[in-house]
C-alpha cells in the first residue's frame, strides 16, 4: 500500500460529529463486531505454530480472550459502492469519509505512544493503556475461513496418524526421529497457513478493506514503574492478565485538523436531511463530493 493513497469510510452522523467536532476517531474492540470471525488470524497463526493446543475450549477461550483486547477502525479501498452504502447505510443517513493511508497511520502511532503502556504512571487517573510496536494498518485479505481451517484440521491429523503408524513399526521412533519430524511439519504448515494480515470470509471481499488496529489493556497495580520492574521480568509487558473484560466497546484516537479530507452524503438521504446537516455541522471548509450510483444512467444520453 501507499501511504497516500486514498481511503474512505462510511460512518453515521453520531460517529462523524465525534470525528468532525471533537477530532476523535473512533475504534471498536473486535469482539463487538457484527462479523463473529474477525481476529481468527491470531489463532490460526498460533494453531500452526504447534505451540496452542488443538481442543476446541481452548481454541475458543484464546480466540474469545485475544478479541477483547484489540481495537480496529475499518476503511475501504473503494471510492464508491453500492453494497457499502447498502450494509453501512440502511437508515440512508451515513456520511462516507475521505482520509489518507498517511494521516490514519500517523493518528495510530500518536495514539499508541500517547498511551503507552511504558508511560502509565505519568497518567494515574487513566486506567487503559495500549502496547506500542502492536498498532497496524494492513489490507484485509479474503479466504474460504471454513475451508482453511478444515485443511489444517486434516493436515495435523494425517499427521498424527502418520505418527501413530510409525511408531508401530518402529518403537523407539519418539526417542529418536519424532523431534525433527514433529519440527519439519509444523514449518511446512507455518509457511502454508500463516496469515500475516487480517483474514476474513471471501463473502466480504467487496468491502476491500484496509484495518488499522491497536492492541490495549489495563494499567497494573504498581504505583511506579521501578515497582514493577522489580516483581517482573524485564521483558513482561506491563498491562494486567484476563482483566479486558473492564475494557470499554470503543475507544478514541485523537486526529489533526486536516483529517477529514471531503465527505460525501447517503446520495439518498432527502435534501431537507441534508440541508439540517450541512447547517449544523458548519461544512463550508470540507470538500462535499456527490455519489450517483443510485441514479439512473439513462439520462446521461440527453446531455
Amino acid at each position: 500500500m501507499v501511504e497516500d493513497n486514498e481511503i474512505y469510510r462510511f460512518m453515521s452522523i453520531y460517529e462523524f460529529y465525534e470525528l468532525f467536532f471533537n477530532k476523535k476517531l473512533k475504534l471498536t474492540k473486535v469482539n463487538i463486531q457484527s462479523d463473529k470471525n474477525d481476529g481468527i488470524e491470531s489463532i490460526l497463526n498460533n494453531l500452526v505454530s504447534g505451540i496452542s493446543p488443538t481442543e476446541y475450549f481452548s481454541l475458543k477461550k484464546s480466540f474469545d480472550s485475544s478479541r477483547k483486547c484489540r481495537y480496529i477502525t475499518c476503511w475501504t479501498q473503494s471510492f464508491d459502492s453500492i453494497a457499502m452504502w447498502l450494509l453501512y447505510s440502511k437508515n440512508e443517513e451515513s456520511i462516507r469519509v475521505k482520509t489518507r493511508l498517511s494521516k490514519l497511520k500517523e493518528t495510530l502511532l500518536n495514539f499508541t505512544e500517547d498511551y503507552s503502556c511504558w508511560t502509565q504512571w505519568n497518567r494515574p487517573t487513566e486506567n487503559m493503556v495500549l502496547i506500542q510496536g502492536m498498532e497496524s494498518i494492513q489490507e484485509v485479505e479474503y479466504k474460504n475461513i471454513r475451508e482453511v481451517i478444515e485443511q489444517i484440521r486434516r493436515d495435523i491429523s494425517e499427521f498424527k496418524k502418520k505418527n501413530s503408524q510409525t511408531f508401530e513399526i518402529d518403537p523407539n521412533y519418539y526417542k529418536g526421529k519424532f523431534i525433527e519430524d514433529y519440527f519439519t511439519f509444523y514449518d511446512y504448515l507455518s509457511n502454508k497457513y500463516t496469515c500475516k494480515a487480517p483474514i476474513k470470509d471471501e463473502s466480504y471481499s467487496f468491502e476491500q478493506e484496509v484495518r488499522g488496529e491497536v492492541y490495549a489493556g489495563l494499567k497494573v497495580d504498581e504505583k511506579s514503574e521501578n515497582d514493577w520492574k522489580s516483581k517482573n521480568d524485564v521483558e513482561r509487558i506491563p498491562v494486567k492478565d484476563d482483566l479486558s473484560d473492564i475494557l470499554g466497546s470503543v475507544i478514541y484516537a485523537p486526529v489533526n485538523d486536516d483529517f477529514i479530507e471531503e465527505v460525501c452524503f447517503d446520495p439518498r438521504m432527502p435534501a431537507y436531511k441534508r440541508e439540517v446537516i450541512f447547517a449544523l455541522f458548519n461544512l463550508e471548509q470540507i470538500k462535499i463530493t456527490e455519489s450517483p450510483i443510485f441514479e439512473p444512467a439513462l439520462p446521461l444520453l440527453s446531455e
